[in-house]
């Protein structure tokens, strides 16, 4: 099994939950991206084109990399490295994101996965139970995505399926052969609001169900 270990332990633990600038980074297919710390290579970012998260001017990224800045935006965390799935034909969950929203909004999010699999394997995403998002795929998936949603309760999961025993397990070997990394985070529809996020409300207790269960002793739910 691969220890994880914090990432960026220099932002605080209060960081989590508070209102913060999100940053999407787009950079060249199949890239990563390295942490300041003796360039190790962020285990969410293996096979990757995106990656959002806190503003953090320290990590490294790939030549030619562009970014964009969402202020005072909340990440919604809906997945983690900390558990393996053995995928088959029926479509099993791993990653899901719950929040409620008083406005219409943008709601962004990245995907990141990298499977192990003899064929291909199926991608579907949901949203309050309806599809939004469905492919087959022979390569990893990193994409970006943003949608338009009217108020109240949003729950968005991500399904994968195999017609082939495949595994989504980032446990495997040195911890660099699988990845899994599912982030979401608010906008204003009209983009001109700078007071979205204190009008939307994180079912808090879903969000660190999500985001703590595995990382109880970690102020941050990505590892090295």
């Amino acid at each position: 099994m691969v220890k994880s270990i914090c990432f960026l332990t220099i932002l605080s633990s209060y960081l989590l939950y508070i209102n913060a600038n999100v940053v999407l980074y787009e950079y060249a297919p199949n890239s990563h991206i390295v942490t300041p710390y003796n360039g190790i290579i962020l285990r969410e970012t293996i096979q990757s084109a995106y990656f959002a998260y806190k503003y953090h001017g320290k990590i490294q990224l790939p030549l030619n990399a562009q970014q964009r800045e969402y202020p005072k935006s909340t990440l919604l965390f809906g997945s983690n490295l900390h558990k393996d799935y053995i995928v088959r034909d029926t479509p099993i969950k791993i990653g899901s994101i719950q929040y409620n929203s008083t406005e219409r909004h943008i709601f962004h999010y990245v995907l990141n996965l990298v499977v192990s699999f003899k064929n291909n394997f199926g991608l579907l995403i949901t949203h309050n139970g309806e599809n939004i998002k469905q492919s087959i795929n022979n390569r990893p998936i990193s994409i970006y995505e943003f949608r338009e949603f009217s108020p109240g309760y949003h729950i968005i999961d991500v399904y994968i399926s195999s017609n082939k025993i495949a595994c989504s397990c980032p446990s495997r070997g040195n911890g660099y052969i699988n990845s899994r990394y599912f982030v979401g985070w608010v906008e204003s529809h009209s983009y001109s609001s700078p007071h979205i996020m204190d009008k939307l409300t994180c079912n808090t207790g879903i969000i660190q169900s999500l985001v703590m269960a595995y990382n109880r002793n970690y102020p941050n739910p990505l590892s090295i």
